[in-house]
């Protein structure tokens, strides 16, 4: 005796002998936690404060708290991020690479002037103005220098200086902090996940070595904090590497405990 299988019955059975199991759901991409506080050049919070972060898939903003505080989750992957409050500069930080589910710490001052993050720049000749025109008066007009940096996977990491002063020393600058009537303000130094504050900065292009002295306090992705009376590192391809330590108050340098650190001679 024969029997005849319904046509959609027969699909689905065929379909279940060639494909087995049902479908698994999409695996949900990995994330990683950033947080942060805000604070002003006199370290008072900043409430209210947008912060946006941006990659070439999506763009979330977030806004700080009562306490200055901020906190967002975002897929793994390549971000800059940004800042704006009225009252304050524009903040962006260049460049940063996320590759594992971790807690991220990147906490940001805000200085005091115009909180544009643009400006109109007239050629006198009545030339269009160049790129390299644009980035000067730009970098001169908010006092932020932007040093490309390639690294060998190809990401356009770029070192990042916040500065009141620079002195040209040879081939390179000097950099100090920015003083007014109300406030003294560090120089700031963002590269990739790195952070470092301090008095007085020196970067030297072709070693791609940075000086800082005076008050040094560096804060690594996870906020540990280390502060010496200088120290200097050699930036490459993402990673910053401690060179030398000098403390007369602090005991051990280096988040990295293989590294030993060095006095000078």
């Amino acid at each position: 005796m024969r029997f005849a299988i319904p046509v959609p019955l027969a699909v689905l059975l065929f379909c279940s002998t060639l494909f087995g199991q049902p479908a698994r759901p999409a695996t949900q991409p990995q994330t990683f936690h950033v947080r942060g506080t805000i604070t002003d050049p006199l370290e008072a919070v900043i409430r209210e404060v947008k912060v946006t972060f941006r990659n070439e898939q999506l763009s979330k903003t977030v806004t700080t708290n009562d306490v200055g505080f901020y906190e967002a989750d975002l897929t793994l992957g390549n971000y800059t991020m940004t800042a704006q409050s009225p009252s304050f500069r524009f903040y962006r930080r260049p460049l940063f690479r996320v590759t594992s589910p971790a807690t991220v710490v990147l906490n940001a001052t805000l200085l005091v002037g115009n909180p544009c993050g643009h400006m109109i720049i007239v050629n006198g000749s009545g030339e269009p103005v160049t790129h390299e025109q644009w980035e000067t008066a730009t970098e001169d007009w908010r006092r932020e220098k932007l040093i490309s940096i390639p690294s060998v996977n190809g990401l356009p990491f770029q070192l990042s200086i916040l500065y009141g002063s620079r002195t040209p020393i040879g081939a390179t600058y000097s950099y100090t902090g920015e003083k007014t009537s109300q406030y003294e303000t560090p120089v700031f130094v963002a590269y990739n996940l790195f952070s470092l504050r301090a008095d007085k900065v020196t970067y030297h292009a072709q070693k791609r070595t940075i000086e800082a002295s005076g008050n040094v306090v560096v804060v690594n992705e996870t906020g540990a904090t280390q502060r010496a009376d200088s120290m200097s590192f050699k930036i490459e391809n993402g990673q910053v590497a401690l060179l030398r330590s000098r403390t007369n108050f602090y005991p051990g340098c280096g988040f990295n405990p293989s590294i030993v650190c060095k006095s000078p001679d």
